[in-house]
């Protein structure tokens, strides 16, 4: 079995307020790394005793769930952005943004952000950084030693990644195990 590249502690300053609550969550849609960052949310979720139920069950909180869609980018995610600030007004509930990536500003009134990474600062300076949730995910699988040093899984699509996002991982790369290596490298793509 592959441990996640971080564990549950990782994720104390986003989850810990929320611990034994109930949540309900919006997720924009998504590619396939969105879903394995949801699968993190998930696993992250039941280490911190969140559950998640519907709008019509009394949650205590609104996730709008991870990813890379804060921003113009994807303007088809604006509506379910807003169907979660939507609820959560109508509950008179919070509604947490989990760790985003901003393309762009957005307007979404929200009680709390949190990035993906530095750069996302910029257009959201309230937001508090935090880990990728699919950092999180432990697949139930059992991963061979590799067979090669570095993976590269290139992207073709309007979140290709820029040249030195690319050294930066490299640099990376070459500091974390084979293992974790062909772990992260599936999450890069």
């Amino acid at each position: 079995i592959v441990a996640p590249i971080l564990e549950p502690p990782a994720y104390t300053h986003v989850f810990t307020r929320w611990r034994g609550a109930k949540a309900c969550e919006f997720w924009g849609p998504g590619n396939v790394g969105d879903l394995l960052i949801r699968r993190g949310a998930e696993q992250l979720y039941a280490a911190y005793g969140i559950t998640i139920c519907g709008k019509d069950e009394q949650p205590d909180v609104v996730f709008y769930g991870g990813g890379g869609n804060m921003g113009p980018l994807y303007p088809g995610t604006r509506l379910t952005r807003l169907d979660a600030r939507t609820v959560a007004t109508a509950l008179g509930i919070p509604l947490i943004v989990l760790p985003q990536s901003w393309t762009g500003p957005d307007d979404l009134e929200a009680d709390q952000f949190f990035a993906r990474e530095n750069r996302s600062l910029e257009y959201c300076p309230r937001a508090v950084l935090a880990p990728d949730l699919g950092l999180a995910y432990a697949p139930a699988i059992e991963l061979h030693e590799s067979q090669h040093d570095v993976g590269w899984f290139m992207r073709d699509d309007c979140e290709r990644q820029q040249p030195a996002v690319a050294t930066n991982c490299s640099k990376f790369l070459r500091n974390i195990s084979a293992t974790s290596r062909l772990l992260c490298c599936s999450m890069m793509s």
